[in-house]
C-alpha cells in the first residue's frame, strides 16, 4: 500500500487520521462527503493492519458538532435548504447529542492528545466518536 510505504518513511510511533460521524452513518445532503469518511476509515484499518509490523499506529477521531466557522456555514445552508432559521436548525442539531450540547474544540484536541500519549500506544485500526453521544457503534 503507497499510504503505508509513505508512513513507514516517516519513521514515527502515530499516525492519526480525521474522520466524521458520516463515516460510520452516511449524512443527508452530504453523500459526496459520505463517501469520503467511509473511505478514511477503511484507509485507517488498512494502514493499522499492513503498519502494525513497524510498531506504527493509526487511528482516527471522529468529531461531532463542534462550534466553529466551518459549522456556522454548514447551518446556514442546512437551514437555507431546510427551511428555517439558524437557531431552529441547531437546536434540532441538539436534540441529536445524548449530552445536549456542542462539542468545545478543546475536547477533540485532548482526544487527538490521547492518542498520542503512551497511554493509547496499544491502540490501533480505531475510530473515536467525540460526539457526546449521538451515535453508539
Amino acid at each position: 500500500m503507497q499510504f503505508a510505504n509513505v508512513l513507514r518513511k516517516r519513521r514515527k510511533e502515530l499516525h492519526l487520521t480525521q474522520q466524521h460521524l458520516a463515516g460510520y452513518e452516511a449524512s443527508a445532503l452530504q453523500s459526496a462527503y459520505s463517501v469520503s469518511k467511509f473511505g478514511i476509515r477503511g484507509l485507517t484499518q488498512a494502514a493499522a493492519k499492513e503498519l502494525a509490523v513497524d510498531k506504527i499506529t493509526v487511528n482516527a477521531y471522529n468529531p461531532g458538532i463542534v462550534r466553529t466557522k466551518m459549522r456556522d456555514a454548514i447551518d446556514k445552508k442546512i437551514a437555507k435548504i431546510k427551511h428555517e432559521t439558524i437557531t431552529q436548525q441547531q437546536a434540532n442539531c441538539l436534540k441529536e447529542i445524548a449530552l445536549g450540547r456542542e462539542a468545545k474544540p478543546s475536547y477533540v484536541a485532548e482526544v487527538v492528545a490521547w492518542f498520542a500519549s503512551s497511554g493509547a500506544g496499544y491502540v490501533t485500526g480505531q475510530s473515536l466518536q467525540v460526539d457526546g453521544g449521538m451515535r453508539f457503534h
